[in-house]
């Protein structure tokens, strides 16, 4: 199985996405979120993958009402990331019927909210490594940290955590394809589940994406956003593609 997941980006009531997380490079999308996600769901994705960019920012959620309006239209699993910063927050999603919730800044703040978390929910818990030159970024990535992404990969495996979301965040908006390199070194690191993000531009880059499950059978997906808003990709064309 190999998910090709449609991300849905959250900032100031908008659609938008911005360049390898830059809050200055931002391109909107329109204001209705949900239509969006059912159009995706349509397309026969499985999961869809949001997230609150002012969360991620400032550890405040702004969009709770618009990810509880994804969840309640699509029939699909959705996924939801973005300053998810304590308990209270992460079992509020959950509670609205998200499938999977991601944290990020709090993985590496707040191993003590994570352990937690694991405990109560297991395989509902997902955790973001989102890395630039290999370091992990944090606080809607405009924080550098000194751990190494795959150090970090390998600490969380060890810790119980099964599905990463591993984020190159230079390629991130940037339609250049996939840092397929790092992507390896990263699937190398750990055995638990991956998704991959960043940097896809067309179906080829999906498609390459998809032939490393070959070697490294616990890759499960890639999340594309900007590629599908500026119709480099139709989904259903992607998801044809892998079949």
């Amino acid at each position: 199985m190999f998910d090709l997941i449609p991300a849905i980006d959250l900032l100031d009531g908008k659609l938008v996405r911005l360049h390898q997380g830059n809050y200055d490079q931002i391109t909107t999308y329109g204001h209705n979120p949900v239509s969006v996600a059912e159009s995706f769901a349509e397309a026969g994705a499985h999961w869809i993958h949001v997230v609150d960019l002012n969360a991620a920012r400032s550890g405040i959620p702004r969009h709770q009402k618009e990810i509880e309006d994804i969840i309640k239209h699509v029939t699909v699993n959705v996924q939801v990331g973005g300053g998810i910063r304590s308990q209270e927050v992460a079992e509020e999603y959950l509670q609205l019927g998200a499938g999977r919730i991601v944290l990020g800044s709090s993985a590496v703040e707040n191993p003590q909210l994570l352990s937690s978390l694991l405990s109560a929910y297991s395989s509902r818990i997902a955790v973001g490594v989102d890395a630039k030159d290999g370091l992990v970024l944090v606080r809607g990535w405009e924080a550098r940290t000194q751990l190494k992404a795959t150090d970090f990969a390998l600490a969380l495996a060890q810790s119980g955590v099964r599905t990463l979301i591993y984020t190159d965040v230079a390629r991130d908006g940037s339609l250049a394809g996939p840092n397929l390199k790092s992507l390896e070194e990263f699937l190398g690191a750990v055995s638990v589940t991956v998704i991959a993000s960043g940097g896809v531009g067309s179906v080829e880059d999906v498609v390459s994406v998809r032939a490393l499950q070959k070697n490294y059978p616990h890759l499960s997906g890639l999340i594309t956003g900007k590629a599908l808003y500026d119709g480099r990709i139709r989904l259903r064309d992607a998801l044809e593609a892998l079949q």
